[in-house]
């Protein structure tokens, strides 16, 4: 089944008809996005039709799940790691169960993607589309997982100049629905990020909010929430290993392996065979694409940028959005016109939207403020450098369109 959907997802049509290396998100089939209709579903709740309604039908019966986000671990990854070990835990998870490819949203990103996986929204209509973006709320560019504003080294700067907290994201987020539903809902978290601005906006609702200082101090939370729940029960987990040592190490290093197999080894002894009558479920938010010096790209080398743009770039340097001076659309276009080697390409921002790459139903009533003038996405190995006080020259990055990036696993097996 899962060669049949990978098939399936690769030769979908690519609407922008340009790129080398294009994975379009599957909004209305395989998407990350529609993984809380299919937890919904699982626990009885859904009303309507689940687009991964077909997946949930050998794993109906099941009423606590436990839900495991792994932040980096794209579909690829995890085949080649699963061939190397085949006796590893997540492996041998997905033989008993279910292991298929889905698509990440777009961009393929932590904010993005998260979000869709909060609310079961696109970030079309969620409005969350990058690590830093020019908020008209607080007509500053904003860092959107620390929340702090250009020119302030501050967390949550941001909420104090008119970002509304309780407004960031359109509610209800897939706990207070399951709550609403008389489901007891829990969310564990690293303790260093349980209070952060993001993980508020995320877990809104959800009255149970652990920390936990390691992988393992997590299921051992799992397993203390699930010894004394009575009824339904959902617990959501999320670990960014593997999304650090992605970026500040790279995909293929072998500091990405070892955190992996320390995951897996993790998963193994923390939580198969340790729970009975329990779903675990497990995916990602995005892959990695790994990068070299070289393949960030300054846009002053392609046009006269500061001449051209009002700001420089936002988003992230594999899917930046651009705020085009006056008359300077054309100028930047020109700059991208012929196909590149490095598959990066331009298009107009309403590109976006009306190709359905941000996603599908009611856009976000700021999405056109969001999104600038001019879009450039990456299908291949460049990126674009974003001048800020913190960018950095990371050797794994991801955000973009190729298979690495977008295609993420979903793991389905019983405890």
């Amino acid at each position: 089944m899962d060669n049949l959907i990978e098939r399936q997802l690769l030769g979908r049509a690519n609407p922008l008809e340009q790129g080398q290396s294009v994975v379009f998100p599957d909004y209305r089939g395989y998407c990350i996005s529609n993984i809380p209709s299919l937890i919904a579903s699982l626990l009885g709740v859904h009303e309507g039709h689940s687009p991964l309604g077909k997946i949930a039908e050998p794993f109906s019966g099941y009423e606590r799940i436990v839900f495991l986000i792994l932040d980096g671990f794209g579909f690829r990854k995890a085949q080649a790691l699963f061939e190397e070990f085949p006796d590893a835990a997540l492996k041998r998870l997905g033989e008993s169960g279910c292991h298929i490819p889905l698509t990440s949203v777009y961009p393929s990103t932590t904010v993005a993607a998260l979000t869709s996986l909060s609310t079961g929204l696109t970030p079309l209509e969620h409005g969350m589309i990058g690590y830093r973006l020019y908020l008209r709320e607080t007509a500053s560019i904003t860092n959107m997982i620390r929340f702090n504003t250009i020119g302030s080294s501050r967390n949550d700067s941001a909420f104090d100049i008119g970002l509304d907290r309780e407004t960031l994201i359109p509610l209800p987020t897939v706990h207070e629905q399951l709550i609403a539903q008389g489901i007891d809902a829990h969310a564990v978290l690293p303790g260093y990020i349980a209070q952060s601005g993001l993980s508020t906006a995320l877990y809104h609702g959800c009255a149970n909010l652990h920390s936990a200082a390691s992988l393992p101090h997590m299921f051992v939370k799992t397993r203390e929430i699930l010894q004394t729940s009575r009824g339904k029960t959902f617990i959501s987990l999320y670990w960014p290993g593997m999304d650090s040592i992605g970026h500040g190490l790279g995909p293929d290093s072998e500091s990405f392996r070892a955190e992996f197999f320390a995951v897996d080894d993790a998963i193994g002894r923390g939580l198969v065979g340790q729970l009975q009558d329990t779903l675990l479920i497990v995916t990602a938010d995005h892959g990695f694409a790994p990068m070299r010096p070289e393949d960030y790209l300054l846009l002053d080398g392609e046009f006269d940028a500061a001449r051209a743009l009002l700001m420089p770039p936002v988003g992230e340097p594999r899917a930046s959005y651009l705020y085009a001076r006056q008359g300077k659309v054309p100028t930047i276009r020109k700059a991208f016109d012929k196909p590149r080697n490095d598959g990066l390409i331009c298009v107009e921002s309403r590109e976006l939207v009306e190709s359905g790459l941000l996603g599908i139903n009611t856009p976000h009533s700021q999405i056109a403020n969001r999104i600038g003038d001019l879009a450039l996405l990456s299908t291949g190995t460049s990126g674009v450098f974003q001048d800020y006080p913190d960018a950095a020259i990371l050797p794994g990055m991801h955000g973009g369109l190729t298979e690495d990036e977008m295609l993420v696993p979903l793991i389905i097996a019983p405890l």
